[in-house]
């Protein structure tokens, strides 16, 4: 979680301390965000409290409009179900629907997500991006994915003569990928 912080406070600071925002919310967009993160914690906490023991957020920061908005998705798995439970500020609608997390957590297991490296946020003007925690029985993670880091780019410079060859896909955006198809 403390790594997490640190990357959003790396993208987010800079700006505010140069005073070039990156961040332009709606108006009423702050209070909308604390409530949001209020609606998160309290979602979690009901789900502690029943004892499921796997289950992850993504808060999707995203420009609509001139604006920037987030989106967070609290899903669970428990007695072998997915529920997906969508929050965009306070008052919103709180049923949950069904969600097939079965092959996102077996993707995560897979390809050992929280084992990888850190990414590196190179962009600080990024306004699109995921921030995700998976919670696991045993293993709690956090990692920030940016928008430009979910596209193939070239493994090294070109020489004179050389053709281009793309980096494989990152595991964390091949996560997102995957994470978006299955959203209702």
């Amino acid at each position: 979680m403390a790594k997490l912080l640190l990357a959003l406070l790396s993208i987010l600071l800079p700006c505010a301390v140069f005073g070039q925002p990156t961040w332009h919310r709606p108006p009423g967009g702050l209070q909308q965000e604390r409530c949001l993160e209020a609606e998160v914690k309290q979602q979690l906490r009901t789900l502690r409290r029943q004892h499921v023991d796997s289950l992850f957020t993504v808060r999707h920061y995203f420009e609509q409009g001139g604006f920037d908005h987030v989106v967070a998705y609290v899903v669970w798995q428990h007695a072998g179900q997915g529920q997906v439970r969508t929050l965009r500020g306070c008052g919103a609608d709180q049923s949950s629907q069904p969600f097939p997390t079965q092959s996102l957590f077996a993707f995560y297991q897979q390809h050992q997500l929280a084992t990888l490296p850190e990414l590196v946020v190179t962009h600080l003007h990024d306004p699109y991006l995921y921030s995700v925690e998976v919670t696991l029985p045993g293993l709690t993670h956090a990692f920030v994915l940016q928008e430009y880091q979910r596209q193939p780019s070239l493994s090294r410079p070109l020489l004179p003569g050389e053709t281009p060859t793309m980096q494989a896909p990152e595991p964390r955006s091949m996560w997102v990928s995957l994470f978006e198809q299955s959203l209702p």
